[in-house]
């Protein structure tokens, strides 16, 4: 059983994140699941609802640092 946190957890699966050059897809596969749970768990810590496309998880640029 694992008894990490599971943003600990996740953070884990990231830092592993590769590529695969046998099979293209499962990089891509892994990336989404990552991503669903993240959105999972920001979503039970959140009472807004959060979606890909939420500003919480826009991507930063170089405008938005100061």
């Amino acid at each position: 059983m694992n008894d990490q946190h599971p943003l600990a957890e996740l953070a884990q699966r990231i830092g592993r994140l590769r590529p695969d050059w046998q099979n293209p897809e499962r990089f891509f596969e892994a990336r989404s699941e990552i991503a669903a749970e993240l959105r999972r768990i920001a979503y039970q810590q959140s009472s807004a609802p959060v979606h890909k496309y939420s500003p919480v998880f826009a991507p930063m640029t170089r405008y938005d640092v100061k």
